[in-house]
């Protein structure tokens, strides 16, 4: 991976991309998707309470589709540092309904927090 797309990575936690999927897999993916229990996860934060607007669903079965993605997104993770990796277990799929306040794509750990878990392990 070219060093300022590691940094941009490094520093916003994420990466906007293609992953060059025909259309007709990412419809199949999609449904395959919506076929997932998603529960209400984000709240106000330190609130118990959890907002009807965000939902979750860790995805415990791949489909055809889905692991299509998957593996392309696994090649490109392994392929950018022989450190990263991803798995199937920690896959999760979010779903935003209409009425809640409008979230963009954002870092949940801040650098600092990264950098602080490489010092104390060695790694992220």
């Amino acid at each position: 991976m070219d060093a300022s797309l590691k940094t941009q990575f490094w520093n916003e936690g994420y990466l906007v991309g293609n992953l060059r999927l025909p259309p007709r897999t990412l419809e199949e993916a999609k449904q395959e998707i919506e076929q997932l229990d998603f529960r209400p996860i984000f709240g106000e934060v330190y609130e118990e309470e959890r907002g009807p607007f965000r939902l979750q669903s860790p995805i415990a079965t791949f489909g055809p589709a889905t692991n299509k993605i998957y593996k392309r997104a696994k090649g490109i993770v392994e392929g950018s540092d022989k450190n990263w990796y991803t798995k199937k277990s920690i896959w999760n799929a979010l779903k935003s309904l209409s009425g809640g306040l409008r979230q963009g794509i954002h870092l949940d750990f801040p650098p600092f927090e990264k950098s602080k878990a490489i010092l104390e392990k060695g790694i992220v």
